[in-house]
């Protein structure tokens, strides 16, 4: 009998059906919820082409948001702070400190009595 063991004990994820956790199996029911429903509203006025392609489209955001982690992040703390990141970016102002004022204490340096004043 072999039991796995993750390395990392934060990345135990729970099996709850066909291996999906709990999160994964809700959004994949509703990924097929709405793909089935794109399917009987659009399946008499869209050529089966387009149909299946308008399908697989419904069902991205449910996948993006069932199964898509980055650094701990669900998919939609993520898209969250990505968002954020677009909207408001931050704004650095370089500041520079004097590191060799500060160890030497202003001794034998020109740009010392400069900023006494």
């Amino acid at each position: 009998m072999e039991i796995k063991i993750n390395k990392e004990i934060r990345n135990y994820t729970e099996a709850l059906y066909f291996g999906l956790s709990a999160r994964q199996c809700i959004f994949s029911a509703l990924a097929v919820v709405s793909a089935a429903a794109v399917y009987f509203i659009f399946g008499d006025v869209l050529p089966k082409g387009i149909l299946s392609y308008t399908c697989i489209l419904t069902t991205l955001p449910f996948a993006y948001f069932g199964f898509f982690t980055y650094q701990c992040m669900n998919g939609e703390e993520f898209a969250m702070c990505l968002i954020r990141y677009i909207l408001m970016p931050k704004v650095l102002i370089p500041e520079t400190e004097p590191i060799y004022m500060k160890i030497l204490g202003g001794k034998n340096d020109k740009h010392a009595n400069k900023n006494k004043k």
